[in-house]
């Protein structure tokens, strides 16, 4: 492959093949909704003149560009936010001015120099870049930022700056990484590159790539075209003669994961939490300038998931799914998201119950235990039923600082994961399910106990969801029990740990988890401690995951954790959970697993370098029917007059029940 890059002119001819021929071919898929069309909280107020060098009205132009890029790419010596030109209420009247820009040039960003540039040359005109068409440092800057989504996703096309030099373009010194075995790039060696970026390491940039119907991307070693029908390389664009036939397409037999996961946004219409789930767990270990921006920046995918998600999201997590969502877990060692910059002291707490409030990769795989309701047709376990039910305990009231209160979901509710061949125990048919009619949702009768709806009929439900704006709440409150248990062992898992048991096995079908961040994640140096409790008899109570490394707690120290909601499963899924595999590695107790069989006082067992089928084969017989019940359970710790997560995890039911409990109101910051 030429390692050239191509001259600006034949990268311009590459963008309007593209759009051309996706406009041609991909009906309306990608096509945006007419700026005339749209409501005005979906408009930009400004955006570049690429002609006349100044910022006009957004609702004056028929159509722009967006550009997504790094304000400060690493070991480039480019301007410092206070040297940068950027928009602000004085100096409006100047940016407005035909040929301004120009005068000012040197102040700007390299990258954004060059995309003004490039989509001067395109004919598109209208350009749209954060720093000069959302003013700065204002009261008003908050109104700009919740526009995002509507301005990415009602951008012509977005330009996505992700080479690693200060300017649009990349230096093409090595291609390697996006060529596949027979010579030529691939689609998924094109979004991995992008993934791996210094650009994908960003938080805001997550959205504004997932928003765009159409992007034009800039990486180090080339360039390509991703609209939600295609991906073409700007080579091949340029290259074309004759029509899209005739363009060498890069050939992909399904969408990769990065765009499926796009195409799922813009067209979800029932609530799917297993696209949350894959939202969330790519994202939240981006770096923001600013750890206050931690939801603003993914406020526009959520604000799109409220489509289906018809209860909005509370601090991110969704209200239709609360206690489900609050189970959440990291998938390495997390650190705390403390408000930073001049805005610290009037920015509300960022909540540690919520994922928002730490920097972390999310365990896709513990919530996935959790979130199926669906039916799956592609059963691995034909025999032993793999399910896990979470019942609701407590009545939620979100709050803020000044006071405003919201209830969260009133109804109490089964969710509940089901992979087997029969029922789990207790489950029947409820008439009480039966859906109500307009909402979508079809009784498939009494023999199946089966729900499918009219937006996806291929897939079917144990039971429907009858669905109704996200809401930021720093505070969470709420009436139950607490109890306290003593630390009985602190597992580090890196300590005394083999080196060929550091991996840890993902068993699920989850996208995220073939991304470069998950593939051979965690390595157990970098894993959660896990907490081992027992009760004042001495009996194995439960396990905690911790958030953090924390060197101040100790064996026999006690604990106080707060139970959230009860919750049953399979013990074979128990035991696939992080927590009782690595206190099985650590306590070497495979040898003793008919005697722990008999009297079920350590937990489910952990089988190191097994596959899922194999682990299940080894278990004691007696596990594969018991019922493992449990409390998930909060350790909560004081600070500033609130509580605070520190560890979530669960207590057998029985040892539950027989502790002294406290009934008591919380309040988790």
């Amino acid at each position: 492959m030429d390692s050239g890059r191509l001259p600006m002119d034949d990268l311009v001819s590459a963008l309007q093949h593209g759009l051309q021929e996706c406009t041609r071919h991909h009906d309306n898929k990608c096509q945006v909704t007419p700026i005339v069309e749209r409501s005005p909280e979906r408009i930009t107020d400004w955006v570049i003149d690429c002609s006349e060098y100044c910022i006009v009205p957004g609702e004056t132009v028929a159509k722009y560009a967006a550009l997504s890029y790094v304000w400060n790419p690493p070991n480039t010596g480019n301007q410092t936010s206070a040297e940068r030109m950027m928009l602000q209420r004085e100096n409006l009247g100047k940016l407005r001015m035909s040929g301004y820009l120009h005068e000012v040039a040197e102040s700007l960003p390299m990258v954004v120099r060059d995309s003004i540039d490039f989509v001067q040359r395109s004919s598109v005109r209208y350009l749209w870049v954060d720093c000069l068409c959302i003013i700065q440092h204002d009261e008003t800057t908050s109104d700009g930022v919740k526009k995002m989504k509507g301005i990415y996703s009602g951008a012509y096309f977005t330009i996505i700056a992700a080479a690693s030099s200060p300017r649009l373009y990349g230096s093409r010194t090595d291609t390697t990484r996006i060529i596949n075995t027979k010579g030529v790039p691939d689609a998924g060696s094109l979004h991995g590159a992008l993934l791996t970026s210094h650009w994908a390491t960003r938080g805001w940039t997550f959205q504004e790539q997932l928003l765009s119907k159409r992007s034009f991307i800039f990486l180090d070693e080339t360039e390509f075209w991703d609209c939600q029908g295609a991906i073409w390389l700007s080579k091949s664009l340029t290259n074309s003669q004759g029509g899209f036939n005739n363009i060498n397409l890069v050939i992909e037999k399904e969408p990769t994961a990065n765009r499926k996961l796009s195409q799922d946004l813009a067209t979800v219409s029932m609530p799917n939490f297993r696209l949350y789930m894959e939202l969330i767990c790519r994202y939240n270990h981006r770096d923001l300038t600013y750890t206050q921006d931690a939801l603003p920046a993914i406020s526009g995918v959520l604000d799109t998931l409220t489509n289906s998600f018809s209860s909005g999201f509370i601090s991110g997590l969704p209200a239709d799914f609360f206690d489900l969502a609050l189970l959440w877990q990291p998938f390495t060692t997390a650190k705390r998201r403390i408000c930073s910059g001049k805005k610290q002291r009037s920015s509300p707490p960022l909540p540690s119950w919520s994922w928002v409030g730490w920097q972390c990769r999310i365990d896709p795989a513990n919530l996935r235990k959790y979130s199926s309701c669906e039916v799956r047709s592609d059963n691995r376990y034909p025999v032993t039923p793999h399910w896990r039910r979470t019942w609701k305990l407590a009545d939620w009231i979100g709050s803020t600082d000044e006071g405003d209160e919201c209830k969260i979901r009133d109804d109490p509710g089964i969710l509940e994961q089901y992979n087997g061949a029969r029922d789990p125990i207790d489950y029947s048919t409820k008439t009480t399910y039966k859906a109500e009619q307009g909402t979508g949702y079809t009784f498939q009768g009494p023999e199946t106990s089966r729900y499918s709806h009219e937006s996806n009929p291929e897939s079917v439900f144990h039971a429907p969801k009858i669905f109704g704006c996200q809401r930021y709440k720093a505070f969470l409150s709420c009436t139950t029990s607490t109890a306290r248990f003593k630390i009985r062992r602190i597992i580090f898992p890196h300590k005394g740990v083999p080196a060929q048991r550091r991996r840890y096995r993902a068993s699920l079908n989850i996208s995220v988890l073939d991304t470069p961040f998950y593939q051979d994640e965690p390595d157990f140096d970098a894993c959660c401690p896990v907490v081992i409790l027992e009760d004042n008899e001495g009996r194995w109570a439960g396990l905690l995951k911790m958030m953090e490394n924390d060197p101040n707690i100790n064996v026999q120290q006690e604990v106080e954790v707060a139970a959230i909601s009860q919750g049953s499963s399979s013990y074979i899924n128990a035991a696939l959970t992080y927590e009782e595999r690595v206190d099985r590695m650590v306590s070497e107790c495979y040898q003793r697993m008919e005697e722990e069989a008999d009297r079920m006082d350590l937990g489910p067992s952990f089988l190191h370098d097994m596959d899922c089928r194999d682990y299940e084969m080894a278990l004691p017989n007696k596990w594969k029917t018991e019922v493992y019940d449990f409390y998930n359970v909060l350790w909560i710790k004081e600070r500033g007059g609130v509580m605070e997560r520190k560890a979530i995890g669960r207590v057998r039911k029985h040892i539950w029940d027989e502790s002294h409990k406290t009934e008591q109101t919380i309040r988790l910051g």
